[in-house]
């Protein structure tokens, strides 16, 4: 009976810590922006508040770091990074390896207007 008591803690724990990645799992992109050939592709984008961001390291292994003044992709040459941007207004942002790579996020208010 005790040996029950005793598998069913980690069971209800695992199952506890499931649902909390569950409703932590990152939000699907709603714009994917392409870092190769030293460019961001493309530099401007524009999404509605609450949306996502993905930006996807793809030039060689490269090293690049999109920087801007609310997230920070630190310096990686591959994989991905995503910001969900919650604010409207523009997002200017920067490779800080590659000074002269420049983007713009565009966050402009979510919903249909009427």
């Amino acid at each position: 009976m005790r040996r029950r008591a005793l598998l069913a803690v980690p069971v209800a724990a695992t199952a506890a810590a499931c649902g909390r990645g569950r409703a932590a799992a990152p939000t699907r992109p709603a714009v994917t922006v392409v870092v190769r050939n030293i460019a961001f592709e493309p530099a401007e984008v524009e999404v509605e508040s609450g949306q996502v961001v993905e930006w996807v390291f793809d030039d060689g292994g490269i090293l690049h770091h999109v920087q801007g003044e609310e997230f920070d992709s630190g310096i990686v040459g591959a994989g991905t990074f995503r910001h969900e941007f919650t604010e409207v207004g523009e997002r200017p942002y920067l490779c800080s390896v590659h000074p002269h790579m420049t983007g713009l996020v565009r966050v402009v208010a979510g919903g249909r207007q009427r």
